[in-house]
């Protein structure tokens, strides 16, 4: 295969109109972010129309251009989640998501566990699952991924998490501290351990959970901010 040429799986991040009847997309795939230009798209009969919209999950090949620029050879759906439409709720999510990865700056290794953290949160979303876990779980994992410094097992002093005290997060340290006036305990530090390593559609199983979700996703938000 020519070696300008890129076969992958794409999602559409950010679309902006360019000129009559193109589009420049910001799509995020497994080897990355990409600045990708689709020719003719926005024409009426474009084949390629309903593989760049939200919410779809595309196989296309990209072709080398000038600059950071690609060009869209070809694109075809393979997956839409069509159930994120159908409330404000899961809606508002599904964006807040794509939003959160445009100025995500990707290697192979990023690319590709952010790419699977996507379509595990478009299924839930699609399934109609808890948007405020879903929520809480995507922040949890961008933190993980981009940044690597999500310490949920010892505070700043690098002391380890003790379960019979309770904490809040320190903007300076970025990290956990001991406070006995803080809202962080042992349960909301389980929660968000569990979000590093299953689904969304497993942490909502979970008894109880959703009287956590506030705290957690305050400290979600902190954390990915990082």
């Amino acid at each position: 295969m020519n070696k300008d040429l890129i076969r992958t799986k794409m999602v559409a991040i950010k679309r902006t109109d360019f000129g009559e009847a193109d589009r420049i997309i910001q799509v995020i795939t497994p080897e990355g972010v990409f600045s990708v230009i689709a020719k003719g798209v926005r024409k009426e009969k474009s084949k390629m129309a309903g593989a760049i919209e939200p919410f779809s999950v595309s196989d296309i090949v990209l072709a080398k251009g000038r600059g950071d620029l690609y060009g869209l050879r070809s694109a075809r759906l393979d997956k839409f989640y069509g159930g994120i439409l159908k409330n404000y709720e899961t809606l508002s999510c599904g964006y807040d998501i794509l939003s959160s990865l445009r100025n995500v700056s990707t290697d192979d290794k990023v690319g590709s566990e952010l790419f699977n953290s996507i379509i595990e949160a478009f299924e839930a979303l699609d399934k109609g699952l808890d948007v405020a876990i879903i929520r809480t779980w995507w922040l949890v994992r961008l933190a993980e991924v981009t940044s690597g410094e999500l310490n949920l097992e010892r505070d700043v002093f690098g002391n380890k998490l003790d379960g019979e005290l309770y904490y809040r997060y320190d903007h300076s340290d970025c990290g956990l501290v001991v406070d006995k006036l803080g809202n962080i305990n042992k349960n909301h530090i389980k929660i968000l351990r569990l979000m590093r390593f299953n689904s969304p559609e497993a942490i909502c199983k979970v008894s109880n959970i959703g009287r956590y979700m506030p705290d957690c996703y305050s400290l979600a938000q902190k954390l990915s901010q990082n």
